[in-house]
């Protein structure tokens, strides 16, 4: 989907690029991250671009409990930029946290940065977005450069995730790519066409424009306060990404189940020939084991059904993703 901008959106004055920022507690960090913020912003506004860009910062407080909405409204009267706080009722979650964003974005922006709040992505690579965004790609994802600064475990986890995905589901993801890009209006409508509840913005927008730029980028670590983002909440998103973007698990499940059906035959036929043949079948062991085997696939197979069929109750409710409480302009 790479096109020239004019024929997206038309040579107009100053063009909006907002930057879209979902917060959950982060009172500890924020002020650090409205400062980054406000000297990348003035670099955006002095490199010289093809379009003059006028800079919102669009913060979706994802239903903090702590004062990251006042810490933000405190510090607004000493920023050169606009801050336009939409605030949710509820917790929603990272990803409708994005969307809600997106949303009220989408109406006036000629562009649009998504980023966490903690910034451990590099903010400033957003220079090198908007020059590869002007020669006519649609999205342009960050991407880490490698996992050092995560844990064993995280990065081992990531690695295996990341595998099974494309080798083995299919799906059409992009390694060490999370939730730091930039899309232009025109690709961010075609995103909130999908309209469902359990939502993985990471592969979707690859099935939407593979014609994609990339900026690499080490991931610094977190400077203030703790993540929010915990191997729970991990792990949903994963099997989000999966339930979301492919049927393969349910047909290993078909193939699981050929297998034990055929291995039981086999095994019938083996019993009746020792019994035949005056042979007895001695020892529980076997049978034990047998049983605890073929038990515990069933119970893993009725767990992956289930997620599956958790999300259907979720999207055929089709209540709304998420509820704006209020919209308030700094």
């Amino acid at each position: 989907m790479m096109e020239t901008i004019t024929e997206v959106n038309g040579i107009g004055d100053a063009k909006i690029l907002d930057i879209i920022m979902p917060c959950y507690n982060e009172d500890e960090i924020i002020l650090s991250t409205l400062e980054r913020l406000s000297f990348v912003i003035r670099k955006i506004k002095n490199t010289g671009f093809r379009f003059t860009y006028d800079v919102r910062v669009i913060v979706v407080d994802d239903g903090s409990t702590d004062a990251t909405v006042s810490t933000i409204k405190k510090a607004s009267a000493k920023l050169d930029f606009e801050v336009h706080i939409l605030r949710l009722g509820v917790n929603s979650g990272q990803q409708l946290a994005i969307i809600a964003g997106m949303e009220y974005s989408v109406k006036k922006s000629f562009a649009m940065v998504t980023i966490d709040a903690d910034l451990q992505d590099d903010i400033d690579l957003v220079i090198e977005m908007i020059t590869k965004f002007e020669l006519g790609f649609q999205a342009v994802l960050g991407v880490r450069s490698d996992r050092l600064k995560d844990s064993l475990g995280k990065r081992s986890m990531a690695q295996i995730y990341y595998w099974i995905t494309r080798k083995i589901l299919r799906i059409h993801s992009v390694y060490n790519h999370g939730d730091f890009r930039l899309i232009s209006n025109k690709l961010a409508s075609h995103v909130l066409n999908f309209k469902e509840t359990n939502i993985y913005l990471r592969g979707i927008i690859p099935i939407i424009d593979k014609d994609f730029a990339v900026v690499n980028y080490p991931r610094s670590r977190r400077s203030l306060g703790k993540t929010k983002y915990t191997f729970i909440k991990s792990f949903n998103l994963a099997v989000t990404g999966i339930c979301s973007l492919s049927a393969a698990p349910l047909r290993i499940i078909s193939v699981i189940g050929l297998f034990f059906s055929i291995a039981s035959l086999l095994i019938i036929v083996a019993v009746v020939t020792a019994w035949l043949n005056g042979f007895t079948v001695p020892g529980w062991a076997s049978i034990t084991t047998s049983v605890f085997l073929l038990g515990s696939v069933q119970l893993l197979c009725l767990g992956i059904i289930s997620e599956y069929l958790a999300r259907i109750f979720s999207e055929t409710k089709n209540r709304p993703r998420y509820f704006v409480s209020s919209i308030e302009i700094c």
